[in-house]
């Protein structure tokens, strides 16, 4: 029997389920703040950087960190697309000027091999590799989950030339001495 002060619906909707969660939880011992709930959201962890400035010819990293995805997007490198859950949401990257999807999950959807996500399993962090990087590639680029509905979060990445600074000196000389 439940105290009178409990609020329950028996516990389909979402104030039975996160009490019953939570209970479940501190009985067990463990305690779960709500977000880390099973029934909460995939969402964004913004503390990530979303400009990003790379030299030709070096790497570039973007980060995107998704929190609350759990199992539901770890995939093992051996699955193909088809054999993945449909309902599990997926991150994906796409690059925002012609819309091309270059990665879902851990596959690489572009014929440019210089594009490539990496994902450690069991971490919440979907880091799109660009390869030797070229001006051409600067642009925004989309870091989206496939939940319904979809989001995302924009970045953007900058492609700069590498600079050679010279100094112009001008030749002295000391009475008597060298030309230099």
């Amino acid at each position: 029997m439940e105290p009178s002060n409990w609020r329950s619906d028996g516990g389909g909707g979402l104030a039975g389920g996160c009490i019953s969660s939570t209970l479940l939880n501190i009985i067990s011992g463990e305690v779960q703040s709500y977000w880390e709930q099973p029934f909460a959201q995939p969402y964004f962890d913004n503390s990530t950087k979303r400009e990003v400035t790379a030299t030709v010819g070096q790497s570039a990293l973007l980060h995107c960190r998704v929190r609350n995805l759990g199992d539901r997007a770890r995939e093992k490198e051996s699955e193909s697309l088809t054999q993945q859950r449909h309902d599990s949401p997926q991150v994906s990257w796409i690059r925002k000027r012609d819309l091309h999807i270059l990665t879902v999950g851990i596959l690489t959807y572009t014929n440019d091999q210089r594009f490539q996500s990496l994902h450690t399993e069991g971490s919440d962090e979907w880091t799109l590799r660009i390869t030797s990087p070229q001006p051409r590639d600067s642009g925004t680029y989309e870091c989206q989950v496939s939940t319904e509905p979809k989001i995302s979060q924009a970045f953007r990445l900058n492609v700069v030339g590498k600079y050679i600074i010279w100094r112009r000196v001008r030749p002295t000389t000391r009475r008597g001495g060298p030309f230099t």
